[in-house]
This record gives structure tokens, C-alpha cells and sequence, in this order.
């Protein structure tokens, strides 16, 4: 029969007995060796013993039983310097309430079952934030996306709101696997820029396309970082857009802006070179159509195409768009409001990062 040292996985450790404490189970460990260490401070080689000190430290559960562990170390006093300090003990950190077996548990549960962060309390029967601190600071906070980057040929890039007066995050995603590369405070041309650089340059000159939602910031960085990719322009806020156009006209305009407005849904059904002679067909005459005032809902629309015609004719022929983006931003969003709001970006940042799939990396 194994001993409880060993189902607790404490080797460097001398294991009392297992009892119980507000509800808990409580067991009582001691560093082994009683060797007096060196001074940290100084360097001189004897020290003191000066006193004994006792802390509780959450450990793994066997099953659903929670263990805490009563670790009772000593401290030690320098006859050089007057200084006293604490050794270092093993399998805990520098005044760490969690030990490092619970830590890596609940990593695992986070980032590779993508077990919810209330759920893994429940299940571990520690509080929530003691999760959140086993996620943070011990471990690199942001994760690197799962898999490798050496299949990575298509992105998406998008904005998603964190909260007001007006703070957004920028979103990298790999279109091929739905997971997030990357993610910037900000709104614009710098964050698309620093997402974009963070990416090796062999990576980056094999990007084939970037999708995004006819925000220039994004199309600017795109041709200027990724040297042989195509922009594509999503289809769906083109859509949306050109249905505004409808709403927003009077009576008089909506009358030229509807036939428009199908003709454009009806090219981006078609696609490619189909699609391709429709869009140069449907621009070549509403440029000149007569009838449309200079700043109606209809000629902002004319414009918004012929400024993104070669972006929207990228949609045309590889059919790529912003989808995913827009659904990792879905989850985002769920996010925040089940969390009523984040006070920290760090947190934020880290807990968007669990929404990736599993991160072992692929074969």
C-alpha cells in the first residue's frame, strides 16, 4: 500500500498524520535534512537557528477530498550580518499559499480541457481566486497559440470593446484553426502593427491572406508587414453597411439605392469570375449614375467600394472572411459579461487566451 508521502507526491518531505480543519483535510509536513544554510544576504557559512514558523498551503485533492498542508519550516538567523531569512522550500514558492502540484492541475484544467475557471474552483473546492492566482503568476501569463506556426497561411483581424470611455483590444486569429495569436490594447494601425511584428519574418512573408472589416489601420499594416499578402475585405459588414444605406436614405434616394444594394448582393453570392465582371459592371455605373447626391447613404456606399475594390474582388476569389474573428469576438463579449466587466486589461488578456483549444502541440 502506498504511503500518504507518496499519494501526495511529497519526496523531499516528512508526512504526519491526515486530520481535519474547518472542513478540510489537513496534513501536517516538515522540510527533511535539518543542515543550516549558507547567509543569502552575506555569504557567511554558519548560521543560527532562530525560531520555527507554520503555514497552510493548498495542495491537490485526492478525488474530491481537498488537502491542505500544515508546513511547519525553520528560520534562521546570520551572526554576521543580524539578518534572518527562510530557506527555500521544495514544491513551494517564496511565500506562496499554493503548491506548485495545484498549480500545475490547474493549468491543465484551464488550458488543456478548457475547463471553465468557476468549474475548476468547484471541482479543486479552492476559491476563485486562488485559481486566477495559480494562472498568473507563477506561469507565463499569456500562453503562445496552440500548435506550431509553420501552417499558418490565413488571419483575421478584428476589434473587440473592453469597456468605456471607448477602450478597445485588437484580436489576431488563425482562420484555419480559430484560435487567438494575439492581443493588443488599442484600436488602429499601431496595435495591427504590433501584432503583426510579433510574428517570425519567415511567417510572416507566408501569410497568403488577412481578413478584416474595412478598417484602414488594418489594411495599412497589413500590406506593410506581411510582404506577399492579400487583403480580403469581409463580405458580411459590406452587407451590412450596404444595408444601412437603405435605412438612412429618404424616400426619393432608397428608390435608386435598393436596385444598387441587390446588384452588390447579388455579385458577392456569385464569386469569382463571375462575381469579379459583376463588380466592375456595378461600379462602372454607379459612379456615373445620375440622380445620386453627393452625400447621400448611396454615394458613401459607391465610394467605400471603389476605395476597397481590390479587397472585396481578394473576397471574390478565395472567399475567405472575417468569421471567425467576429465569432472569437462573440465569445469575448460572453466573457465580459459573465464576468460583469474587467477592471484589469492583464486579466482580460489572460482569460481570452483560454478560450484557445487544446495547446499540445500538434503531431
Amino acid at each position: 500500500m502506498e504511503s500518504l508521502a507518496e499519494l501526495l507526491a511529497l519526496t523531499e518531505y516528512e508526512v504526519g498524520d491526515l486530520g481535519r480543519a474547518g472542513g478540510r483535510h489537513v496534513v501536517g509536513v516538515r522540510p527533511k535534512g535539518k543542515v543550516a544554510p549558507p547567509c543569502p544576504y552575506c555569504g557567511h557559512a554558519k548560521t543560527w537557528r532562530h525560531g520555527k514558523r507554520s503555514r497552510y498551503v493548498s495542495h491537490a485533492s485526492l478525488g474530491r477530498e481537498s488537502i491542505d498542508l500544515d508546513v511547519t519550516f525553520e528560520r534562521f538567523r546570520c551572526p554576521s550580518c543580524g539578518k534572518t531569512h527562510t530557506p527555500k522550500l521544495p514544491e513551494i514558492g517564496r511565500r506562496a499559499r499554493i503548491s506548485d502540484r495545484l498549480k500545475s492541475e490547474i493549468l491543465d484544467m484551464v488550458h488543456y480541457f478548457k475547463c471553465a475557471i468557476q468549474e475548476a474552483a468547484k471541482w479543486i473546492k479552492v476559491s476563485w481566486g486562488t485559481v486566477w492566482r495559480a494562472l498568473s503568476w507563477e506561469r507565463p501569463p499569456i500562453p503562445r497559440p496552440c500548435g506550431s506556426l509553420d501552417k499558418l497561411k490565413n488571419l483575421c483581424i478584428d476589434e473587440v470593446f473592453f469597456r468605456s470611455p471607448m477602450r478597445f483590444f485588437t484580436v489576431l486569429s488563425d482562420a484555419d484553426r480559430s484560435t487567438v495569436l494575439g492581443v493588443v490594447p488599442g484600436k488602429g494601425y499601431k496595435p495591427a502593427r504590433k501584432l503583426l511584428l510579433s510574428l517570425p519574418l519567415h511567417v510572416r512573408e507566408r501569410i497568403d491572406t488577412l481578413s478584416t472589416d474595412f478598417a484602414s489601420g488594418h489594411k495599412k499594416a497589413g500590406y506593410k508587414f506581411l510582404p506577399n499578402v492579400l487583403v480580403v475585405a469581409d463580405r458580411f459588414h459590406l452587407a451590412r453597411i450596404a444595408r444601412r444605406a437603405i435605412i438612412h436614405s429618404s424616400k426619393e434616394e432608397r428608390e435608386l439605392a435598393i436596385p444598387a444594394v441587390r446588384e452588390l448582393r447579388r455579385l458577392l453570392d456569385a464569386g469569382g469570375r463571375r462575381g469579379l465582371a459583376m463588380l466592375a459592371d456595378w461600379l462602372s455605373y454607379w459612379r456615373k449614375a445620375p440622380g445620386i447626391p453627393a452625400n447621400s447613404p448611396l454615394a458613401s456606399l459607391v465610394s467605400l467600394v471603389d476605395e476597397w475594390q481590390m479587397e472585396i474582388e481578394g473576397y471574390l476569389e478565395t472567399g475567405c472572411s472575417n468569421g471567425v474573428a467576429e465569432a472569437i469576438n462573440r465569445k469575448i463579449a460572453l466573457l465580459r459579461r459573465k464576468a460583469c466587466g474587467y477592471t484589469n486589461p492583464a486579466n482580460f488578456i489572460r482569460r481570452i487566451f483560454c478560450l484557445n483549444p487544446s495547446l499540445h502541440p500538434e503531431g
